[in-house]
């Protein structure tokens, strides 16, 4: 019989367990009319997938009634497609759109701009080879530096596909987001974008916009939300494609080569489940730097507590039922957690490698995904950019993976509300 015990303390929540292990996590809770001319089919067969897409002979996009592309574009001369995503979020959220961009460039026969990654809070900017293997990722679409791009393309994007929104909140936020990302452009790389007028409001002006852009040699592509949820677009073999750039699209060979020595020391070298640990109350409420009123924060933090024995309990039933006694957690830099494994044997190596990594932040989190990617299951939050981007890894390879939901930090997602879905079908995939 497993029992389990809740501790609440001052400086945090330590969850016990009792069965033929005994672990402790301790979490810090403050923490246009068509074309027809001839067909061309095209193939692409790899040792994962078998795509086939029907192209024209002057790149006319044609389309069936439910208004999904049947016919992909093709010219003879070089076309480029750029992410556009360098603000609006963190360097997971700029990642989404690489993928977004990646699955469009196969589909329409483009070649995928390797734009840098900006860093959180930060002007710095991380080279694309920094951080993924290009090697690894040009075996599936063609890739062309910014640098080519912009003598190519004069500097600028002539125009940007982007999914509908169906409500003005969803509008205002990617209003905003496009226009930052224009700022941003233009005094970090020199490119300039369309202006704010180039936005389109409706399902049929994004339509109109992806059968136009089929003529331009320089287009970007930008992810909102609905690009996720196939609202205003859709094109045909989305899950395999997907899963065919969440297979190709893997961190650089220095993180990869560094976890490869880290291995050992993370659960002994045994198997092992790893967490991503994230929760709003954390950001919000810590210490002297609260952003939240107290009373807010002191009903988050009752809350949370309420909810840590149901959270325990189905972390447990994870780990008994994938046969993994060690849990790995990966959790912002402010979290203080004990008894399990962690960044904290990590940063206890002494190698020049993996010190350099450890010290830097973007690179530090790279090594953490690529550790938590290499368990024999992820859970992760459903919310998070940084987790879903090692879920889908998982999904990609048939691995299990569990989204949590119920540990945002918000009055409307109490704890107690708490739950662990496999394969969570509500989770964005771009």
């Amino acid at each position: 019989m497993r029992i389990w015990r809740l501790y609440v303390t001052v400086s945090g929540v330590v969850i016990t367990a009792t069965t033929t292990m005994i672990f402790a996590i301790s979490f810090l809770l403050m923490t246009t009319p068509i074309h027809r001319p001839q067909k061309i089919v095209h193939r692409y067969t790899g040792p994962d997938i078998a795509l086939e897409t029907t192209t024209t002979d002057i790149g006319i996009l044609t389309t069936t009634a439910k208004r999904e592309i049947n016919v992909v574009t093709q010219t003879k001369s070089k076309r480029y497609i750029m992410p556009i995503g360098l603000t609006g979020g963190g360097p997971n959220y700029e990642y989404k759109h690489v993928k977004i961009a990646a699955r469009f460039a196969i589909y329409l026969n483009r070649t995928l701009v390797l734009t840098p990654f900006l860093k959180h809070r930060s002007d710095d900017l991380v080279d694309f080879n920094q951080t993924f293997d290009e090697g690894k990722l040009s075996q599936i679409v063609p890739l062309a530096t910014v640098e080519e791009f912009k003598r190519e393309c004069g500097s600028t994007i002539e125009t940007i596909v982007h999914g509908t929104h169906t409500n003005d909140n969803q509008f205002y936020h990617f209003q905003r987001a496009y226009l930052t990302d224009k700022i941003a452009f233009k005094r970090l790389l020199d490119i300039d974008m369309p202006g704010e007028d180039h936005i389109v409001q409706s399902e049929e002006e994004t339509w109109e916009r992806l059968i136009s852009s089929s003529r331009t040699k320089c287009i970007g592509i930008q992810y909102s939300y609905n690009f996720a949820r196939d609202h205003g677009l859709s094109i045909p073999n989305k899950e395999s494609m997907s899963k065919l750039v969440n297979k190709n699209l893997k961190r650089t060979p220095i993180i990869t080569k560094v976890t490869d020595f880290v291995r050992d020391r993370i659960c002994n070298g045994q198997p092992y489940l790893a967490l991503h640990w994230r929760n709003k109350t954390g950001e919000q409420c810590s210490g002297d730097k609260i952003k939240w009123d107290r009373e807010k924060c002191s009903q988050l933090l009752s809350s949370l507590s309420n909810g840590m024995d149901k959270f325990a309990k189905g972390l447990a039933d994870i780990m008994n039922t994938h046969g993994v006694s060690c849990i790995y957690v990966a959790y912002l830099p402010y979290s203080q957690m004990s008894y399990i494994s962690s960044s904290s044997d990590i940063t206890k190596i002494k190698s020049q490698e993996v010190t350099s990594l450890v010290e830097d932040d973007y690179m530090f989190s790279l090594l953490e995904q690529e550790i938590c990617y290499r368990a024999r299951v992820f859970v992760g939050s459903a919310w998070s950019n940084w987790a879903n981007f090692v879920g889908l890894e998982f999904e990609a390879e048939d691995k299990p993976v569990y989204y949590l939901h119920g540990v945002r930090g918000s009055t409307t997602e109490p704890m107690a509300n708490i739950s662990f879905v496999q394969d969570d079908p509500d989770v964005p995939r771009p």
